[in-house]
């Protein structure tokens, strides 16, 4: 693949002070290759508390389920009050398909509600290696679906929906939609992707330049996460784990975030040219000095808050909010 990163900038300052703010309060991440995963999730789960806790809760949040195939999916809704029907965000959270939990995106989830006046719902999709690809994908679908069919009764305007999410999410959000577009179910309005993995090559520029694991993802780590999540390593060539393989054509719009010191920004590119390509209307914002992971620190570094205001603002445009 062509390099498309730019040169490597200096980490952020704010993103330097914040990951050390961390450090002194005892919330260091685990590397998944080398700790027990139960701890990892466990680290994992107490730094979204920490991040989410400097965010105000926003009117009405509640937990919720969505039957599944074998399982009722749990979701966490956010919502301002309103006597009128509101759009929705259906959001995937980040985690490569192994670790994350809705509440540790308590904090961007009510960000976008308080900016936007929209409600949010925040899918905890089952994770690999216990429900290995494509269970994720499924109970995505399954959500969406089941949200265009019945959100009307629980104060949503089903004509006006989204979907988003961060990395592995993104991947989920982008893939399910693909779908239900291949099987002629009524179209999103917009897609919200953060740093999203799209496809399997940890050997492209930008991987290289920026994978050796100083900027919190690394290819090592990358290359674990695939081999967690598929069944058999062949399951890269399947468009529904790699999506920039796909057919990207029908799409609804999609605004794409990503950090300058992303490993994954080489993905951001070419999903954008492909986008291009196929006549979907799209955008790719690259916000200096931040690397993978960094949209979660919105009210502790600048440049994450300028995304997540970006973010609101495309969605406030997307659905249509007065």
């Amino acid at each position: 693949m062509a390099a498309f990163f730019p040169p490597p900038t200096a980490l952020d300052p704010e993103m330097i002070a914040a990951g050390a703010l961390l450090r002194t309060e005892g919330l260091v991440a685990l590397d998944p290759r080398t700790s027990a995963l139960a701890d990892v999730r466990v680290v994992q789960d107490r730094i979204g508390a920490y991040l989410s806790n400097k965010v105000a809760r926003v009117a009405i949040e509640r937990d919720l389920v969505i039957p599944g195939l074998d399982r009722d999916i749990p979701c966490r809704f956010y919502a301002p009050k309103s006597a009128k029907p509101l759009p929705l965000l259906i959001y995937f959270h980040g985690g490569g398909f192994i670790y994350g939990r809705a509440q540790g995106w308590d904090g961007l989830m009510r960000d976008l509600v308080q900016q936007t006046g929209i409600a949010v719902l925040n899918v905890d999709y089952c994770r690999a290696p216990e429900h290995q690809f494509p269970a994720g994908i499924t109970e995505a679908v399954i959500v969406i679906n089941h949200v265009s069919r019945t959100g009307s009764e629980w104060g949503i305007n089903v004509t006006r929906l989204a979907a988003g999410g961060d990395s592995a999410g993104a991947n989920l959000a982008l893939v399910a939609e693909m779908i239900r577009r291949d099987r002629g179910e009524a179209a999103l309005r917009f897609l919200l992707l953060f740093y999203g993995v799209f496809s399997s090559d940890t050997a492209s520029a930008s991987w290289v330049g920026l994978g050796s694991g100083a900027y919190g993802l690394s290819q090592s780590q990358m290359e674990w996460i695939w081999s967690n999540y598929l069944e058999t390593p062949n399951q890269r060539d399947d468009w529904r784990s790699t999506p920039l393989s796909g057919d990207l054509t029908r799409l609804p719009p999609v605004h794409q975030a990503i950090g300058a010191l992303d490993p994954l920004l080489d993905d951001a590119h070419a999903t954008k040219r492909r986008l291009d390509v196929a006549g979907v209307k799209n955008n790719l914002l690259i916000y200096p000095g931040v690397n993978h992971g960094f949209i979660r620190f919105n009210r502790m570094v600048g440049i994450a808050q300028r995304a997540v205001d970006d973010a609101a603002a495309a969605l406030r445009s997307a659905l249509m909010i007065e």
